[in-house]
Order: structure tokens, then C-alpha cells, then sequence
């Protein structure tokens, strides 16, 4: 009988990462059972091959494209007289309607539902950052407009209902505060669902007096900050005309004075910023942040991401942040 195992990777945990864990998990396992186990050893053997033959920068592109659409990705492994098999199956999205999405896996957030406030076809957003997996921004705004009624989030909302998640984070296809309704979408949806809210935001907003106070209105709040300088900001970022990094940097430490909840600032690192580390940790620590994030990205996009000694090697720039996470130390993958 051909035995037969079941990889699910996620956007944070990509093929090849799922079956080294189970590789080494089955392996543990044997170790421990002190007897044989013949399905065991198949089991072992058919990880073993796979890891060993697989080419998994084609398997991580090919199941990433379908991922990063909300779809369930499975890979199907299959040992039959020795030889090894295997398919990959896409399921049904993670969608609840246009509006709602998820709950998808979060290095940052663990299991997040989505709330996209802008639900427009094509991104809507203030930048246009060259490492942003939902490609070129198409509608570049500045200027807060409504694209969801609260009534069409209500009923979202209601289909939405009983979802197990850690958060509902306003995010999606976008720049969430550009939704001049988002203070009253976060008090419906905190009350709908009774879950902690989250908003990922790239902070060019937060020079606003009316976005600090509805961002107010969340739980947690993670904003961007990628670049030391205008120059970099502009190559990095390609703000929407008249936005200024002086200005967002203000911003954002206008909130944090008022902010009581949780303040995360999540840094993208690539090839042009990773020689500012320390002057990023310099603004940082100006900011007072909860929780320094620091990224590069491990999603498909144009950009080459940085390694995991690169970022190490980043990360003892921050040292003096009691907490520091990055991508790598959340995702663990094992190489």
C-alpha cells in the first residue's frame, strides 16, 4: 500500500519549510518510539526524497502565485515500491465575501482575519514601494475616501461571524486609512466580532489629526517607517506627491504620545537601506515602539530579499528595543 503525506505550505511557511518540520518531526518521533515502525520509516524515507529532489524554488513560485490570492495551497506526497509522487492541489479561497478574508496565518499577528476597507480593483494606496507584493499602485491617493459603506461591512460582517482569529486587522489591497470611515468600521467590527483590532498602515496618514484618533480606536497598530532619509524614502517607497518622511515621522510620534494601546513599527529592509540600520534605530527609538518588526520580502515580488544573516546582522542595530522580532526568528525555517 503506497503511503501517502499531506504538506499545507502558508505565505509565511513556504514548501520546502513545511517539509523539513515534518521531516524532522516524523524523525523525532521514530527516535523516541524505541521499536520499529515500518510506515514510519516510509514516511521518513518519502520526506527524505522529496527534500532531497524537489526544486523548490519553482514549487514555492508556483504555490505562492495561488497563496497570495487567498487560495489553500496542498501538497500531496505519495511513496509507491520506492518511488516517489507528488501533486499540488488549490482549494477554495479564504474569502468570506469581498470585504472579509481569511483568517490567513500572520508572522505578525498570528491567525489574522482581514478587513480591506478599500475593496477596489487594483491597489489604492499613498506609495508605490518597490517590494510590495500586490504589484503598482493603480489608484494613488492622499485624499481619504469612502469606498465601503458600513452597511456593506455589516453584512460581511454577519457572514464573518464565529471565525477563530487573534485578530481583525484592517489591511488588504491598500492603505487602510485612506477609508475616511475606518474609525467607526473598527468600533462595528471590534463590536460584531469581539475580537482585538489590528491595523497595518504605512503611516503617511498619521500627520493627521483624524487618523491618529480613529487608529486610536484599535488595539494594535503597526506602521511602516523603511527609510532613513528623503532620498531613500523616495526611491524605496515612491510617495504619492506632497507626502514628506519628516512629516510622517512626526506623525507617528504625535501618536505614540497619545496612543495607549500597542505601537508595533514594522521596517522593510532590502539591498538600498540595509546600510541604515543604525539610523533607523536611531528614529526608532525617538518613536518608542512597543515592538520593532523588522522584514524583507520573503513574498514574491521584484526585489531580491535579504538573507537571514543579512537581517541578523541588522537586527543588532536595535539591540537596545526590548522587543525585537524579525521575519526569519517568526517564520523559523530550516535550512
Amino acid at each position: 500500500m503506497a503511503i501517502k503525506i499531506e504538506l499545507v505550505p502558508t505565505l509565511d511557511h513556504c514548501i520546502e519549510t513545511a517539509a523539513k518540520r515534518e521531516f524532522l518531526k516524523a524523525e523525532a518521533e521514530y527516535m523516541q518510539s524505541n521499536k520499529e515502525d515500518k510506515n514510519l520509516e516510509e514516511k521518513i524515507e518519502l520526506l527524505r526524497m522529496f527534500i532531497d529532489t524537489a526544486n523548490f524554488r519553482e514549487l514555492r513560485a508556483e504555490s505562492e502565485k495561488y497563496l497570495t490570492e487567498g487560495k489553500v495551497v496542498k501538497f500531496l506526497l505519495s511513496l509507491d515500491n520506492g518511488k516517489l509522487s507528488y501533486t499540488m492541489k488549490v482549494g477554495r479561497r479564504f474569502e468570506i465575501d469581498n470585504i472579509i478574508y481569511g483568517p490567513v496565518s500572520s508572522w505578525r499577528l498570528g491567525r489574522s482575519l482581514g478587513i480591506d476597507l478599500l475593496a477596489t480593483r487594483g491597489k489604492t494606496c499613498s506609495f508605490d514601494c518597490i517590494y510590495c507584493e500586490w504589484g503598482k499602485t493603480v489608484n494613488s491617493l492622499t485624499q481619504r475616501q469612502e469606498f465601503v459603506t458600513l452597511e456593506e461591512l455589516g453584512v460581511a460582517l454577519q457572514k464573518a461571524k464565529g471565525s477563530f482569529a487573534d485578530y481583525a486587522t484592517f489591511a488588504g489591497n491598500g492603505e487602510p486609512t485612506l477609508a475616511r470611515n475606518l474609525g467607526n468600521a473598527i468600533d462595528m467590527v471590534k463590536s460584531e466580532l469581539r475580537l482585538p483590532i489590528a491595523v497595518l498602515t504605512n503611516s503617511s496618514l498619521m500627520t493627521s489629526s483624524e487618523v491618529r484618533s480613529e487608529l486610536a480606536r484599535a488595539d494594535f497598530v503597526v506602521a511602516k517607517l523603511d527609510a532613513p532619509n528623503d532620498s531613500v524614502f523616495q526611491i524605496m517607497n515612491k510617495p504619492a506627491a506632497g507626502l514628506s518622511l519628516n512629516d510622517i515621522i512626526q506623525g507617528v510620534q504625535e501618536f505614540r504620545r497619545e496612543y495607549r494601546g500597542k505601537l508595533a513599527l514594522q521596517m522593510m529592509f532590502l539591498d538600498i537601506n540595509k546600510g541604515w540600520a543604525k539610523e533607523l534605530a536611531g528614529i526608532a527609538e525617538k518613536l518608542s515602539p512597543d515592538e520593532v518588526q523588522i522584514n524583507t520580502p520573503l513574498r514574491p515580488c521584484n526585489v531580491r530579499p535579504l538573507s537571514s544573516a543579512e537581517l541578523a546582522a541588522i537586527r543588532a542595530a536595535f539591540n537596545r528595543f526590548k522587543r525585537v522580532v524579525t521575519v526569519y526568528e517568526a517564520v523559523k525555517p530550516l535550512e
